[in-house]
């Protein structure tokens, strides 16, 4: 009897001292009971005693509109409450703390004044208009990415070694205290200037999607991962940064690129600039090259063995050869209003991922299997263009046995005449480049006479070839 008494006077006794914090959020509450830290079912509070000794917390992603109640964590050394709803957060009592994830949420402003302990400070995609960091000289790491933010003052985070704070409108950024950056991503700003000199700890560097005229990484030899695409840069020496292995810089207004030092790119993408040539031929490490739209009149790649995704639309190249670059599994050179002859006849053709439509003057294309490609890449191609696994003819080149050529009738209801020149061979594709038909013929005679009965009404293309010369005619089908 006296130790049941001795039992309720304990428990009264509890109920009377034991304090509990707020926790007016419903979602947040339910996130602590199921992370095990509250129990039974939501009634707005939580043991105090159960959450002053936690370490770690990570509420993310539960719908939380009111992080209030936070305050009684006071032994925190991480907390993550991204992905949530959060318009505001106080977490001026939580001191301790080393690491904050507060991203994917729709704060307008963040007090971290009195977290000097803080080192990585994540809050991307939130409404900030402005941050004080001063105070903050722990931090390393710092993701500020998608806010709002017009100006930020890193002068005294002498510590930070990655700092992310693109998609802003920052037009000045001043990081010459920052010594120790490893990382800097300062992508889609307005800034007109950016000093890098003194950073030349820096590995990665992306500055793409600004107003810069100039970039000076002659310093910043240990550079592996180099972005500055859609600025408006004319002059780029990239000679001292040998460390490089992607590099960027497409967009700009560059009219020469050195890259001959650069020989451990495996990645290069120099589109949309004003290149007339680019020599490659110590890159041997490359895998993903992009040159498109520029002013290149040839491209040689056959020491860049390594290439599997080659992109080079928009240029003047009147002939390009990839029979050399057997990895290669994606080539678009499309648009390419000069191009005559291609080769890609390189023994894997059936790995090849391939466009080389919107060529207008493209009348050969070199393959491994004539069928397969016909089969497959009809659509990737002019009806203009043929694919041949020999060599190509002088195919666009109207040679003088071509001269004085007759083709009649045209339009054609089947029969059709090939009068004045001696042929070998003539093919039939239809208007998506499909073969339809193909003749051969006697070289010894200068009329010849094809059928084209059977065929749907529309536009053909016919193929005339003598020897290593030939002509393509358009012929209409009634």
């Amino acid at each position: 009897m006296k130790t049941k008494l001795l039992i309720m006077l304990l428990l009264a006794n509890f109920s009377i001292h034991a304090q509990y914090t707020n926790i007016p959020d419903i979602n947040f509450e339910n996130k602590l009971i199921a992370l095990g830290i509250d129990s039974g079912i939501a009634d707005g509070q939580v043991l105090t005693s159960n959450i002053n000794t936690l370490k770690t917390l990570n509420v993310s992603a539960s719908g939380i509109t009111n992080l209030k109640g936070i305050e009684d964590f006071t032994a925190l050394t991480s907390l993550s409450c991204s992905s949530n709803k959060l318009t505001t957060i106080d977490i001026s009592k939580n001191t301790a703390l080393t690491v904050l994830n507060v991203y994917l949420n729709s704060l307008t402003s963040l007090n971290v004044a009195s977290n000097t302990a803080l080192e990585t400070l994540s809050l991307y995609s939130n409404k900030l208009t402005s941050l004080d960091i001063s105070a903050n000289t722990a931090l390393t790491n710092l993701d500020a990415t998608d806010n709002q933010l017009n100006i930020l003052d890193i002068s005294n985070n002498t510590a930070l070694k990655k700092l992310s704070i693109s998609s802003n409108n920052l037009t000045t950024l001043n990081v010459a205290s920052n010594t120790a950056l490893t990382d800097l991503v300062v992508s889609k700003n307005k800034l007109n200037n950016l000093d890098v000199t003194l950073n030349t700890a820096l590995k990665l560097l992306t500055c793409t999607d600004n107003l810069l005229t100039n970039l000076n990484v002659t310093l910043n030899t240990g550079l592996e991962i180099l972005s500055c695409q859609n600025n408006k840069i004319t002059n780029l020496d990239i000679s001292n940064n040998t460390a490089l292995i992607n590099f960027s810089c497409a967009s700009n207004q560059l009219s020469t690129l050195n890259i001959s030092k650069n020989i451990a790119l495996t990645d290069l993408d120099c589109g949309s600039n004003l290149l007339n040539s680019i020599d490659t031929s110590t890159n041997t490490a490359l895998k993903n090259f992009y040159c498109y739209t520029n002013q290149l009149t040839s491209l040689d790649v056959s020491t860049n063995l390594a290439i599997t995704n080659l992109v080079c639309f928009s240029n003047q190249f009147i002939s390009l050869d990839f029979s050399k670059n057997t990895a290669l599994s994606f080539l678009n050179c499309t648009s390419n209003s000069k191009l005559i002859n291609l080769n890609v006849k390189n023994g894997t053709n059936t790995l090849l991922n391939f466009n080389a439509y919107s060529n207008p003057k493209l009348t050969c294309i070199q393959v491994d299997d004539v069928a397969y490609s016909n089969t497959k890449w009809a659509n990737k191609k002019d009806p203009t263009a043929t694919f041949y696994d020999t060599a190509c003819p002088t195919l666009g080149i109207q040679e003088s046995s071509f001269a004085n050529i007759a083709l009649y009738p045209n339009p054609s209801k089947g029969e059709l005449h090939i009068d004045n020149v001696s042929l070998e061979k003539a093919t039939v594709y239809n208007a998506i480049g499909q073969l339809v038909k193909s003749f051969s013929l006697n070289s010894g005679s200068t009329n010849n006479t094809i059928s084209l009965a059977g065929l749907p009404k529309g536009v053909y293309y016919v193929y005339l070839i003598s020897q290593d010369a030939a002509s393509v005619k358009k012929v209409i089908v009634e």
